[in-house]
């Protein structure tokens, strides 16, 4: 099958047209050239079974000095591929769960975004910078998280969830800033200046992490919405590349919106 090692890359699952092309009454399904197994199907399958009579043919070929018959070989060939089936199930499983947890931190991502966003234009004295701010950075500019349920792998209950903060090493903490303070006039929001939670879900507990993202970076965006340090990191080409916007000027933060906002700044984690 090509495969080096058993750490290798299994062959991908045969196709209707590969069962298609072949005929049963004139020949084997493939060839020592170009073996296939039928890895999805049941280890007996008249594929398997014909492979596995390929496979002690061209090995008695080669060690024809083995004491082993041809079907021996054989029987021998076909439990093999039953250990190779559980390999290609058990990584089947894995990648189905890494696109699952793909698709949820996408997910919170979003939801993230459309709330900052909403925050911002709640606020009429900071809607217009604020609104700006999320809006260039998009989806992608927002941290992303992994839940502790996920490092602990499936079948795993919890009653509070908690998530940890993925950094993204190149955006600027003065935008970073911005970010935190919607999160705590979101909660502002949400108990309506007092101890009173308005309906909705409750925010789910996001705690600073070192974790950073390997993610690629947002490009297209003022050139001070990026790290100084991290800018200085990359390559005269990687900044050319990155189609980069005059700056925007000021990023300060007006010291009445800091003030409000740090009547909740306990609760901002959980956002």
């Amino acid at each position: 099958m090509g495969r080096s090692s058993r750490d290798s890359a299994l062959p991908p699952p045969l196709t209707a047209r590969d069962f298609d092309q072949w005929d049963r009454d004139h020949g084997r399904c493939c060839t020592a050239s170009n073996f296939r197994i039928d890895i999805t199907g049941f280890v007996m399958s008249d594929w398997n079974k014909s492979a596995a009579q390929v496979f002690a043919k061209a090995f008695l070929q080669q060690h024809n000095g083995c004491g082993k018959s041809r079907n021996e070989v054989a029987k021998a060939w076909l439990n093999h591929v039953e250990t190779l089936k559980t390999q290609y199930i058990l990584k089947s499983n894995q990648e189905v769960r890494s696109m699952e947890m793909h698709e949820r931190r996408r997910g919170r991502k979003g939801t993230l975004y459309s709330r900052r966003l909403q925050t911002a234009y709640m606020y009429p004295q900071i809607a217009n910078s604020a609104a700006t701010i999320v809006k260039q950075l998009g989806v992608d500019g927002m941290s992303s998280d992994e839940s502790d349920l996920e490092a602990l792998g499936p079948g795993t209950s919890k009653t509070q969830v908690t998530y940890s903060i993925v950094q993204k090493q190149w955006r600027a903490s003065a935008v970073t800033n911005w970010l935190r303070t919607l999160d705590s006039l979101h909660i502002r929001l949400r108990y309506k200046g007092e101890w009173k939670v308005s309906a909705g879900a409750w925010p789910h507990f996001r705690n600073p992490s070192l974790k950073t993202s390997s993610k690629p970076v947002v490009v297209e965006l003022p050139l001070d919405f990026y790290a100084s340090k991290w800018l200085n990191s990359i390559t005269n080409f990687q900044r050319k590349n990155m189609g980069l916007r005059k700056p925007t000027g000021d990023l300060a933060i007006p010291p009445f919106v800091s003030e409000y906002a740090q009547s909740h700044l306990l609760l901002r984690d959980i956002c």
